[in-house]
């Protein structure tokens, strides 16, 4: 593996810091379906031959997916 696959496989530019915070460090804090969510937000228009509206849609549909877990799981609480 060269160098630049390294870099593009440890720390992808579309991953990139904000404010000095590599989006890891973010979406460990997160469960799966969140995590996905903020991926997809914090990349948003960054990859390449991917459009921000893709992006999106994944992160909305993770949201959906948390969505339905937490109502399942309310439902087995009643």
């Amino acid at each position: 593996m060269s160098i630049q696959e390294s870099e593009n496989v440890i720390r992808p530019n579309h991953y990139g810091a904000i404010a000095g915070v590599e989006s890891i460090r973010i979406m460990e804090a997160f469960n799966f379906n969140l995590g996905n969510a903020m991926k997809y937000i914090w990349r948003c228009g960054k990859k390449a031959n991917v459009s921000a509206i893709e992006d999106l849609m994944k992160a909305r549909q993770y949201i959906d997916f948390e969505l339905a877990r937490l109502l399942r799981e309310e439902s087995n609480h009643d």
